[in-house]
Order: C-alpha cells, then sequence, then structure tokens
C-alpha cells in the first residue's frame, strides 16, 4: 500500500513538472503570443492576406486585406463581406473597437461583422495581445 502511495505522489509531482515546463516555453510576450494566435490559432491570416495562385501566402502582404477568396456555401443565407479589411498596423480601428470584436463578437455599435468572420469570444488578454501584435508590424 506504501508504495502505491509513493508511486501516486512521484507520478503526481512528475506530472506537475512537465506541466510547468510547458507553461514556462508558452510566449508570454504580448506580441510574440498575438503572433502565435493570429496565424496558428485563430488563423486570422488566411482571410486576412492575400494568396498567390497556388494558396500559398504572399509573405511580403500578410495582414493587408484581400477579396473573399472563396464564396459562401449557404446561396440562401446570410451575405459574406466581399473582402477581408487589412488588419495590419489597425487602420482605422482603435484598439478598444478591435478587442471588442474579438471579445464579444460584435463592434462597439452593436452590429457584428459580415460572414465568414467568426463571432470570436476570445479573452481579453488574448485580444490585447493580437492587437499588439499587429500594430507591431
Amino acid at each position: 500500500m506504501k508504495s502505491l502511495v509513493l508511486t501516486i505522489a512521484l507520478l503526481s509531482v512528475g506530472a506537475f513538472a512537465v506541466q510547468a515546463e510547458v507553461i514556462a516555453t508558452a510566449p508570454t510576450d504580448a506580441v510574440a503570443r498575438g503572433e502565435y494566435l493570429a496565424v496558428s490559432v485563430a488563423q486570422c491570416i488566411q482571410c486576412h492576406s492575400p494568396h498567390d495562385r497556388d494558396g500559398n501566402l504572399l509573405r511580403d502582404q500578410l495582414f493587408t486585406g484581400q477579396a473573399m477568396p472563396f464564396t459562401s456555401p449557404y446561396p440562401d443565407g446570410p451575405r459574406w463581406a466581399p473582402r477581408a479589411p487589412a488588419i495590419k498596423r489597425l487602420p482605422g480601428w482603435s484598439t478598444e473597437e478591435f478587442v471588442n470584436i474579438l471579445t464579444t463578437g460584435k463592434r462597439l455599435n452593436g452590429r457584428r461583422p459580415e460572414s465568414p468572420m467568426p463571432q470570436f469570444r476570445m479573452s481579453t488578454q488574448d485580444a490585447e495581445a493580437i492587437a499588439a501584435y499587429l500594430k507591431s508590424l
């Protein structure tokens, strides 16, 4: 019985150490975290950046906006935006407005962006990190 308790205790300590290591390696800088979220998690880069004919991102034009690369699969559904706007440096946006869209899914005036923009419900910290990253470009 004592060996079982000792084994469980050692496994718990080991699991805590692994969790602490993962937390320690996660980006803590707001700009780095924002880049990770905008590129790899929320995928903002896919709609808000132009692509070449083969579908590759045009790396020198990231987040500069583009015509929507696809049409709505719902012919009788809601209207889709014809363009994804430029968000590099957040032109025409205050940080407050941008963070509000990412945390509530709506503009400050209560309207939601046109589809296919997801109605995100990000944490304020994550939304502010994305704003910091986009402003840094």
